[in-house]
């Protein structure tokens, strides 16, 4: 309340301490200037909090329950770009279970890489979230990586080579040998959609 918009661009579920469930989600006018909101919503009593982002900064659509980037401690996060064109892409939001809240990150890679958001989350066996990005027509997709307790965040490399159109990291998976506390290995990447291709990157030296 009020209803501004039709389309709720992102879906997640969270438990809560009072025993039941948090729907979150944005609600963006699509192709509208007006901003977008995130929604946290109690299903069981109907309370619910907002938090409002700066007009065109909306979440990527791939964000639907049961794809959430879930990190063991709770937060989930998401991956937003800029649908104004104000270069404002790569930004990081989260959901936070200790005050049910969706708070801001920040830009995790920075203008000018070729990169306009986290198209694909991976947790990894080091309880660090991976993420692979789109990239740009004649850039190659980043792999980051983010600790879901600190929030420091690095990226890690460019993935792919022979790129024809939009690449994608469009799928990840972390080598299990990698530990806790000490993150090595690799990601591999499969790098599409034209041509395809399967990508070994070293975690400890990109």
């Amino acid at each position: 309340t009020p209803v501004r918009s039709a389309r709720a661009w992102c879906m997640a579920l969270a438990p809560n301490a009072r025993g039941g469930w948090n729907f979150i989600t944005e609600l963006y006018e699509y192709k509208s200037n007006l901003p977008a909101e995130y929604v946290v919503l109690d299903l069981q009593s109907g309370q619910y909090s907002t938090l409002q982002r700066p007009a065109g900064q909306v979440i990527g659509s791939s964000s639907r329950t049961g794809d959430e980037a879930r990190a063991t401690n709770g937060r989930v996060f998401f991956s937003e770009f800029s649908a104004s064109g104000s270069k404002n892409d790569n930004v990081v939001t989260y959901y936070d279970p200790k005050d049910e809240k969706v708070k801001v990150l920040g830009q995790v890679i920075p203008d000018g890489s070729g990169d306009n958001m986290i198209y694909r989350w991976q947790l990894g066996a080091d309880g660090m979230l991976y993420g692979g990005t789109q990239a740009s027509f004649g850039s190659l997709p980043s792999v980051v990586r983010i600790d879901p307790v600190t929030l420091e965040y690095i990226v890690l490399g460019k993935v792919g080579r022979d790129r024809k159109t939009y690449s994608y990291a469009y799928y990840l998976q972390i080598d299990p040998t990698t530990s806790p506390g000490a993150p090595q290995g690799w990601v591999y990447v499969a790098v599409g959609e034209e041509p395809w291709e399967l990508v070994a990157l070293n975690i400890a030296s990109g």
